[in-house]
């Protein structure tokens, strides 16, 4: 109560009020860390300023292993008003130590005194956790190109990876292709190539990230550099001539180091020889895993022994399994598609084919007439060519060969062998049995078609000898003492696409008899008479 005093003495007592000091501040609410560093934490709270009596500071404490202690902050950024109006509260602790977790308390103070603690458990950014996904990119013979996962944590990024190769005794830094490797190359990978590496070696391999919070854990795998090609299989022979082979095999291509040529080669005398191929080819792949060579320089009718090998950017591969190959003999083979034709009186054309083995072509061929027939001992002797010229090749790239044979009689047999020679010697030789042009035979069918009192209409046939065919006919009507050539309209002539002749006989009498004859012609000669009797009809 209040009462007033003057000089009269004592007032009267006012009504009894009841009034409050100022309260201490209240416990902080929304106590929470709004930015996780390696070694920072940034906290925020919120605390509401007492009627009379605003909150004048903040005390934060951090706990130690027996006592709590008084925080370090960061310059500038200790306890303060970040929105006064809300009655929050900011500061950075500073010092402290990544992937840690800290016991944080904070009170606040006013005029009345110290306000009670709020407590939290806080812990500052981690190092990078444990790469995944570690694995090899491709495969090649001298180096390793690797890639993994690694993302970023809370409040750091990873700023770099490590990456070791295991030695004989320790662990050391892998050499890498680049100065800039390991590096991110979008989000969350990582790549870096290992180099300096033998081929078809297996190697242990550790990477690990790095942030500002320290080290993480390493991730190990065993990877592997390519390997060399295998030994190849189904080693075959494609095709045998007389002085090459040409051969096939199969080898796989190791992954990520492709064959990328094959060694062949032949058993000497002492050692083994690497073979000699065609200029400009050595062996070739034709197909996804097969490859081919040809082999040149090889004896006739002799076998070789042959393996081959694989070769790719990890070194010379394991060799197949040995084959043996024969050439096939060097001399011709028989000549074939002999045929011949008669082109004058005792003149033969004879031609024939003969194949040129590889590698020692046909130089020259020969054509022998059986003189002496005899089972026992045949006489042979070369045959009469014209003006002495030896049997020729027809075309340059052919294998059609010609001789002009001479001397020989009409319509007779002869029996002809003929054989080709190369560097390797003489060939086989073929037998043929050919017959020089003949005369015709003699006409049969001889008959007359039409019969007038002044004329007739003669009709005979005759086949074309081989090789000679009938070029003319001669027909011919017995006189008083000889034959003389027959009176005709027109010279006999032959019916298109048949062997039939025909002829008009003119200027005979009515009601006669006449003797007649006919012969073919061709360029032998003139053929076999046949002789007929016609008689002319009676005048109408």
């Amino acid at each position: 109560s209040i009462r007033g005093r003057n000089a009269s003495g004592d007032g009267k007592w006012s009504p009894q009020l009841q009034f409050r000091t100022s309260d201490l501040p209240a416990v902080p609410s929304h106590f929470a860390c709004v930015k996780r560093l390696p070694r920072e934490l940034a906290l925020e709270w919120q605390v509401d300023d007492p009627e009379g009596s605003d909150v004048l500071r903040c005390e934060l404490q951090v706990g130690g292993s027996v006592s709590w202690g008084a925080a370090a902050f960061l310059e500038g950024a200790e306890p303060k008003r970040c929105r006064p109006e809300l009655g929050e509260w900011t500061a950075t602790l500073g010092s402290l130590m990544g992937g840690m977790q800290y016991e944080v308390r904070v009170r606040a103070i006013n005029a009345s005194g110290e306000g009670p603690w709020i407590q939290q458990s806080f812990r500052t950014c981690d190092v990078p956790a444990v790469p995944q996904g570690l694995r090899r990119v491709t495969c090649l013979p001298d180096k390793l190109p690797l890639e993994w996962y690694l993302g970023h944590v809370e409040g750091t990024e990873t700023t770099r990876c490590d990456v070791q190769i295991q030695g004989a005794v320790s662990w050391s830094d892998a050499v890498l292709e680049a100065a800039d490797q390991p590096r991110l190359v979008e989000k969350d990978l990582w790549n870096a190539t290992i180099v300096g590496l033998s081929g078809a070696t297996a190697y242990m391999i550790r990477v690990r990230g790095c942030n500002l919070a320290g080290n993480g854990q390493w991730v190990q795998q065993q990877l592997r550099t390519a390997s060399v090609p295998p030994a190849p299989t189904d080693l075959d022979c494609l095709h045998q001539a007389p002085k090459k082979l040409v051969l096939q095999w199969r080898v796989d291509d190791p992954d990520g180091a492709g064959v990328a040529d094959c060694e062949v080669q032949l058993q000497g005398a002492l050692m083994w020889e690497n073979a000699v191929f065609e200029p400009a080819e050595a062996s070739k792949r034709t197909g996804d895993n097969v490859w081919q060579a040809t082999i040149i320089s090889l004896s006739p009718d002799s076998s070789h022994t042959v393996r081959v090998r694989g070769c790719n950017a990890a070194g010379q591969g394991a060799w197949s399994e040995q084959r043996r190959f024969h050439t096939i003999i060097g001399t011709p083979d028989a000549p074939q598609d002999v045929h011949w034709k008669c082109v004058g009186q005792g003149r033969l054309e004879l031609q024939w084919r003969v194949s040129d083995p590889e590698g020692v072509p046909v130089t020259s061929c020969s054509v022998r007439q059986l003189i002496k027939p005899s089972i026992a001992a045949p006489y042979w002797e070369a045959a009469q060519l014209e003006n002495g010229k030896a049997p020729w090749r027809l075309e340059e790239a052919s294998n059609l060969w010609q001789a002009n044979i001479v001397g020989l009689s009409a319509d007779t047999s002869y029996i002809f062998s003929v054989y080709a020679s190369n560097d390797q010697g003489d060939g086989r030789w073929l037998r043929k049995e050919v017959c020089t042009l003949r005369v015709p035979e003699a006409p049969v069918h001889f008959e007359c078609t039409e019969c007038l009192h002044d004329r007739l209409s003669l009709e005979w046939q005759i086949t074309d000898p081989e090789g000679a065919a009938v070029l003319s006919c001669d027909l011919q009507m017995s006189g008083t003492l000889f034959w003389q050539p027959a009176v005709v309209s027109a010279v006999p002539c032959r019916r298109e696409g048949t062997d039939v002749w025909q002829a008009i006989v003119m200027g005979l009498s009515e009601d006669c008899s006449y003797e007649f004859r006919v012969c073919g012609r061709n360029a032998v000669g003139e053929g076999v008479w046949s002789q007929h009797r016609f008689t002319t009809g009676l005048r109408p």
